[in-house]
């Protein structure tokens, strides 16, 4: 019988049939007294380590073997994620967000609130070497001080070093 269950405990230890490390959950099934240990099954190319009060879909897959899905962790969905669209994050507590990636339908990947963009660093490196040579080759006109603006002005420029895809 399926049950849904509500995480207490977890720990990471060996799976009882082999000695790959496994994420075991103490659940609470039916009442504060029944609290069992499930293995918790995560998506491909994710760990998720839950915390206290989360829900967790049991599945029994032997007669002493649970197998648990997270489905639940208390928090509402985003109302700006459109269809296709996915947000990893994790939470500092069980109803704040604390780092988010999320993956936009246009191919873009939004990592935090998404108000900066990054950067390729060799890119920036080239253009700021230009810049500083630039400055440091930069003639005056003949006959005036060593002041001023260069009379040949900084082809410099960094806008290749944006990364339009990531977004930070």
């Amino acid at each position: 019988m399926i049950h849904i269950g509500t995480v207490t405990n977890n720990e990471t230890k060996k799976n009882r049939d082999s000695d790959e490390n496994q994420r075991v959950l103490a659940c609470e099934i039916t009442s504060s007294d029944d609290v069992q240990s499930i293995e918790l099954s995560n998506t491909s190319g994710e760990d998720t380590n839950p915390l206290a009060g989360d829900t967790v879909l049991v599945i029994p897959i032997e007669d002493a073997y649970k197998m648990g899905i997270l489905i639940d962790d208390g928090i509402a969905p985003e109302d700006d994620l459109d269809k296709g669209e996915k947000e990893l994050y994790s939470r500092s507590d069980e109803v704040t967000k604390a780092a988010t990636l999320r993956f936009r339908k246009n191919g873009e990947l939004v990592l935090n609130k998404g108000i900066d963009y990054a950067v390729k660093f060799n890119e920036l490196k080239t253009a700021f070497n230009q810049l500083q040579n630039d400055f440091d080759v930069h003639i005056h006109p003949e006959g005036s001080p060593n002041t001023g603006a260069p009379t040949n002005p900084s082809s410099a420029d960094i806008d290749p070093a944006k990364v339009e895809k990531v977004r930070l």
